[in-house]
């Protein structure tokens, strides 16, 4: 999993379902990996924590671009009342917007049915 924006802290992984009862004693609060990326286990647990500072939609995700498809994804959004002060969508997002969509309409060899993460 990769979250943008933002780097975290890993505080602990592990198998089966977490639950505070079971598992918070295994959590690593001293000096803990600081990562933006890491694996989840297969049926298991990954606890991250990060500071939530930084103004802006950011998303959490899968680098496999079907399990983005199939909603190995999500999005926080943090501090909304200050994103408009913190950001500027000038001409160059808006062009960007503009041939995609000319892209994808003009029927490519392949078209995504997903993000494409």
């Amino acid at each position: 999993m990769h979250l943008h924006g933002h780097d975290f802290s890993l505080l602990g992984q592990g198998l089966g379902v977490f639950t505070p009862e079971n598992n918070t004693a295994e959590l690593n609060f001293d000096n803990p990996t600081r990562r933006d990326t890491a694996m989840l286990i297969e049926n298991g647990w990954t606890a991250i924590a990060f500071q939530t500072d930084n103004p802006g939609a950011w998303l959490l995700h899968c680098h496999i671009g079907w399990h983005v498809g199939g909603g190995l994804s999500l999005q926080f959004l943090e501090r909304e009342s200050e994103i408009l002060d913190t950001l500027s969508i000038g001409d160059d997002f808006q062009n960007t917007c503009d041939a995609f969509r000319a892209y994808n309409s003009a029927d490519p060899f392949y078209r995504k049915s997903d993000s494409g993460l």
